[in-house]
């Protein structure tokens, strides 16, 4: 839920804050393409700019709906919306910070609770946010305490991922979000976090596996990598459609049924 927070991808000039009416049809169309009773994740964090903030809303005003949701949200990344400057924090501190704040904002405990480790991040430092054992425990404190359900990472570097798992980092972690391109490049790795028992969330799949913006590619082109996805890895537990348009979400989300069902 980035597009409902801040310009997205930063460079998308055709970008506009979408009404509280547009985001409500949005998430409306999410739970009516998944029917009665299934559950919805949303994903946001504190880097989306005014994401949680326009989440919670949406969850304060449709309590039947939100209790339907998986809120899924992270650390490591805060965004300015007056100046458009991100900022990087992945002490113990700043995710404990970062969750206070998150907690005020959704009014209810996080399921879902991740450290955000992207391009701001060399693999250096990326290695070095997951091997913190003062970070581990402050996380697993908060699970403890009842604020968050489940703990996590999402990565955009494999071979950190694959480091990490091997080397004991991800034991108290029961999720892992890798880009869609790397799921589809390294179905090994996927197999690897599965029988470890991690769930895997693909993120976006038309921007990682086609390396091209939502809007600047076709259904058709849309469908081949959404196949491709799960073709390559079948055990991909949920796939974050990274979308705005309500007819684009309609589509893809078409795609991942068929293809899983199939």
């Amino acid at each position: 839920l980035i597009w409902c927070g801040r310009q997205w991808p930063p460079n998308n000039q055709g970008w506009q804050r979408p009404s509280d009416e547009q985001i409500d049809l949005m998430l409306s169309t999410g739970f009516d393409l998944l029917g009665d009773g299934a559950k919805l994740m949303l994903d946001t964090a504190s880097g989306y700019g005014e994401s949680e903030q326009r989440v919670g809303s949406w969850l304060t005003n449709n309590a039947t709906l939100a209790s339907r949701c998986v809120i899924a949200t992270k650390f490591g990344e805060t965004f300015n919306c007056s100046t458009g400057e991100t900022t990087t924090c992945h002490t113990a501190a700043g995710a404990m910070t970062v969750l206070e704040a998150s907690l005020l904002t959704l009014s209810r405990p996080i399921d879902l609770y991740y450290s955000h480790i992207t391009s701001q991040l060399t693999e250096a430092q990326a290695e070095a946010v997951l091997a913190d054992d003062g970070l581990r425990h402050a996380l697993v404190s908060a699970k403890a305490e009842g604020k968050v359900g489940m703990l996590g990472t999402s990565c955009s570097y494999p071979n950190v991922v694959r480091t990490a798992l091997r080397k004991g980092w991800l034991d108290e972690l029961a999720v892992v979000q890798l880009p869609a391109r790397t799921c589809v490049a390294e179905p090994e790795l996927i197999a690897e976090l599965r029988a470890a028992g991690k769930l895997v969330i693909a993120n976006s799949p038309v921007r990682r596996v086609l390396a091209a913006p939502d809007e600047a590619v076709t259904n058709e082109r849309v469908a081949a990598a959404v196949a491709e996805l799960i073709a390559a890895c079948p055990e991909v537990a949920c796939v974050l459609v990274g979308t705005g348009k309500q007819e684009r979400l309609r589509h893809i989300a078409g795609c991942i049924l068929s293809s899983s069902s199939a």
